[in-house]
């Protein structure tokens, strides 16, 4: 997760989601961006990780950031 600080931030300028809770809720889920689902799918929140099947059902984004605009905005 180091160096995307900006874009927590900017999401929370756009959208209203606090910053800070975002990165917390990020960096639980995906063991601070080291988590597989983190790694190979970009998805720092476990969007749509059904317990069972977690890294089969995560959703798949093109970039981090991408994430934690969809993570904010929705």
């Amino acid at each position: 997760m180091y160096g995307y600080g900006a874009y927590f931030v900017d999401a929370q300028e756009k959208y209203g989601t606090n910053a800070a809770m975002m990165f917390a809720i990020g960096a639980n889920e995906s063991a601070f961006g080291t988590s597989a689902l983190a790694k190979n799918k970009n998805n720092l929140f476990g969007l749509n990780a059904i317990d069972g099947s977690a890294y089969g059902s995560g959703s798949t984004y093109s970039s981090i950031e991408g994430c934690i605009y969809d993570f904010s905005y929705g």
